[in-house]
């Protein structure tokens, strides 16, 4: 499974003007701690316990089926699981992320992106970085 936290935590939030996008932003949603201070502060509190639900009900699927959306959802996530698109898991015949935001939907993987445009996730043009990356790290020292 594939996935990318693109939640909008607001314009003026103080921690996305702090921080801006970072890594690991989506676990207060996972655990639902400081989904609330969060909303809290940037004044969309409702939009983070929406965020809050969403992706703590997909990880309490994922724990308990192996999968994002189960047949039968965790308990308290009936509502939420129904609500998401089937999510499937990663295929490169049909490259698909799943973008977690206020309106979670599955996307494919474009196979080239324009930096701030079109590259919530980025396209196959940039993803072969490290095909192509010299990572021979012996000639550093001579």
């Amino acid at each position: 499974y594939l996935y990318v936290s693109a939640f909008d935590f607001g314009r003026w939030n103080p921690i996305e003007l702090a921080l801006g996008d970072a890594h690991a932003f989506e676990l207060p949603f996972v655990w639902r701690n400081y989904a609330d201070a969060m909303g809290a502060l940037s004044g969309h509190g409702r939009s983070y316990a929406r965020m809050a639900d969403i992706v703590s009900c997909a990880w309490a699927s994922f724990a308990r089926c192996g999968a994002p959306r189960c047949s039968s959802a965790p308990p308290g996530c009936t509502q939420m699981t129904e609500l998401l698109e089937q999510w499937l898991p990663f295929s490169t015949s049909s490259p698909e992320y799943f973008s977690l935001q206020a309106e979670p939907r599955r996307q494919a993987v474009l196979n080239h992106t324009i930096f701030r445009v079109t590259d919530e996730f980025p396209g196959d043009d940039r993803c072969d970085f490290w095909d192509r990356a010299s990572l021979d790290w012996r000639r550093v020292r001579n």
